[in-house]
C-alpha cells in the first residue's frame, strides 16, 4: 500500500489489571451514535474463525463512481469498542471541510492478547496473555485477507493507514518494523512497548536500519500514567536517527493524559493533522496592474467581452460575470458563467468568496499581496451554512498565514467575517437559488469529491 498519506492520529480506553500495564481497551459506557455504517464477516484462514469487520463510507460515496478513497484501519474497531468514535471523528472532519473523504475500517477483536502480542518469555506477560504470540498470523490476516476484501467491496486505493492504542499500538510498531510497506501510516498512541521486557524497542535501532528507506509516516504518542512511555521514547529517538530514509515521525508525549482518555482527547487533532485536504502549491507572477487593481474590484474579470452585475445580500455581494465571444474553440462557442458569493472588508484589502461555474464550488482569499487559496467543495451537507462559512474562515486564515506580514492587522480580518457569521445562511441560500436558476439546476451535479487546494502567490509581494 504505497503511496504518501500525510501525517498524523488516535483513542482507547485503558484498564491496568493486576498492577500490569498491559492495557485492555473497553468502549466507554456512553458512546455517541456513530455515523452510518455496514458490516460484514469475513473467515480467515490465517486465523481459523470469522472476524466482523465494520465500514464507514464517506459523505457522497457512490460505489460504482470512478473516484478511490484511502482506507483508515481501526484496530480493537468493533461496534463497542473504538469504531464508533474514530468514524465520528472522520465524518465530522469530512464534512468541516478539514479532512480529506476516506473509508474506515474497524476489525472487532476476538482475542486481543492472542492477535496484538508478539511471543514474550516475560511471566508477567504470560500471567495475562497465556495465549500470546499470535501478531504474526493476526498481520497476515490483515495485509492478505482483510485488505483484499476491503478492495473487493468498495472503492479504495493502495494508501492505508492504521491506527492502535496499548497492545494495539504494540503490533502497530511491530508491523512498522517487521512490513513497513503495509501500510503508509502507523498511530501508535500509548503501545504497550514494555511487552516483553522491551524487546521489541531494543531490537528497533537494527530493524530500522535493515531498509534503505522507510517511505512511511508514524505517529506516536505516551500518556502519563504509561509505563511503556520510556519505550516510545526510545523508539522515538531511533526513529530520528533513522529519519533520512524518507521516514516522517512525530512524538508526542502526553502526561497530562491518561491511559484511559488518551485516545479520545488526541484523535480528533491527530486525524486532522495527518490526513488534510490533498493539496499543492504553486507561484505565479501576477501582472502589477491587477495587483493595483484587486483591493478595488478584485473580482474583475481580465476577458474582454465579460459582463458582471451584482446584487447585495447583507454584508455579502452576488456577482454574476458572463464571458460570451464569436470565437469558437473545439467547434463550440466560446462562453462562460459564474457566480460569486462576496465579502470585502472594509478597507476593500481583503476579499473572500465562494465561486461557482457549474463545474467546481471553491472558496478563496485574496489580497494586494496576491495570496489565493482556493478549495473546491460540494453542496449537499445537512449543515451547508456551517460548512461553507467555515471554508472561507479557513481560506481567509490560510490567506493571513502566508501574506499577514503585509497587512497591518492581519487577525483584524478574521474577526471582520466572523462579524458576519449572522447573516451568512440567507446569503447563501440566495446563492444557491441563482445558481439553481442560472446553471439549471447545477446543484444536482457531483462535484470532485476529493477537496482540492490550490495557494498562488506572488513571490514579489
Amino acid at each position: 500500500m504505497r503511496t504518501s498519506m500525510n501525517r498524523f492520529l488516535p483513542f482507547l480506553a485503558a484498564l491496568v489489571l493486576g498492577g500490569c500495564a498491559h492495557r485492555v481497551a473497553p468502549a466507554p459506557k456512553e458512546e455517541a451514535a456513530p455515523p452510518p455504517y455496514e458490516s460484514f464477516t469475513l473467515t480467515s484462514a490465517a486465523l481459523g474463525e470469522p472476524r466482523r469487520i465494520n465500514v464507514y463510507t464517506p459523505p457522497r460515496y457512490e460505489p460504482y463512481r470512478s473516484h478511490d478513497y484511502p482506507v483508515l484501519y481501526v484496530l480493537d474497531g468493533g461496534a463497542g469498542e473504538h469504531f464508533p468514535h474514530v468514524a465520528a471523528t472522520v465524518d465530522s472532519a469530512i464534512r468541516a471541510g478539514e479532512m480529506r473523504r476516506m473509508l474506515v475500517v474497524g476489525v472487532e477483536s476476538t482475542d486481543r492478547r492472542r492477535d496484538q502480542a508478539a511471543p514474550t518469555r516475560a511471566a508477567e506477560d504470560l500471567r495475562l496473555a497465556p495465549r500470546d504470540g499470535g501478531s504474526a498470523a493476526f498481520r497476515r490476516f490483515v495485509g492478505e485477507e482483510l485488505v483484499r476484501e476491503v478492495r473487493r467491496r468498495y472503492r479504495a486505493t493502495g494508501e492505508a493507514a492504521v491506527i492502535g492504542e496499548a497492545l494495539a499500538g504494540l503490533f502497530v510498531v511491530e508491523t512498522f518494523l517487521v512490513q513497513p510497506d503495509l501500510f503508509d501510516t502507523y498511530i501508535a498512541l500509548s503501545p504497550s512497548l514494555e511487552w516483553n521486557q522491551g524487546d521489541l524497542v531494543s531490537r528497533a535501532g537494527e530493524a530500522l536500519g535493515e531498509a534503505e528507506k522507510y517511505p512511511a509516516v508514524v505517529y506516536l504518542s505516551s500518556a502519563g500514567d504509561d509505563d511503556g512511555a520510556p519505550g516510545t521514547a526510545r523508539l522515538a529517538e531511533a526513529l530520528r536517527a533513522n529519519a533520512w530514509r524518507e521516514l516522517h515521525y512525530r512524538y508526542q508525549p502526553r502526561p497530562d493524559l491518561t491511559l484511559a482518555t488518551i485516545y479520545r482527547a488526541t484523535a480528533p487533532r491527530v486525524l486532522r493533522d495527518l490526513f488534510p485536504p490533498s493539496s499543492w502549491t504553486v507561484a505565479v507572477t501576477s501582472p502589477p496592474a491587477q495587483i493595483a487593481a484587486m483591493p478595488h474590484e478584485p473580482l474583475t474579470p481580465l476577458e474582454r467581452g465579460t459582463q458582471v452585475t451584482r446584487e447585495p445580500a447583507g454584508p455579502f455581494t452576488l456577482i454574476r460575470e458572463e464571458y460570451r465571444s464569436d470565437v469558437f474553440v473545439m467547434h463550440a462557442r466560446n462562453e462562460w458563467t459564474r457566480l460569486h458569493l462576496s465579502f470585502d472588508s472594509p478597507d476593500r484589502r481583503v476579499n473572500v468568496a465562494l465561486t461557482d461555474d457549474n463545474l467546481v464550488l471553491s472558496a478563496s482569499a485574496r489580497s494586494r499581496g496576491c495570496t489565493v487559496l482556493v478549495r473546491y467543495l460540494q453542496y449537499g451537507y445537512d449543515d451547508d451554512e456551517r460548512h461553507l462559512f467555515g471554508a472561507m474562515l479557513a481560506s481567509l486564515r490560510q490567506l493571513v498565514e502566508h501574506c499577514g506580514g503585509s497587512m497591518d492587522d492581519p487577525a483584524r480580518y478574521a474577526r471582520i467575517l466572523e462579524a458576519a457569521e449572522a447573516d451568512f445562511p440567507r446569503a447563501v441560500r440566495a446563492m444557491k437559488a441563482r445558481v439553481a436558476e442560472l446553471f439549471r439546476g447545477g446543484l444536482a451535479r457531483c462535484n470532485p469529491p476529493e477537496p482540492f487546494t490550490m495557494e498562488m502567490w506572488d513571490p514579489c509581494g
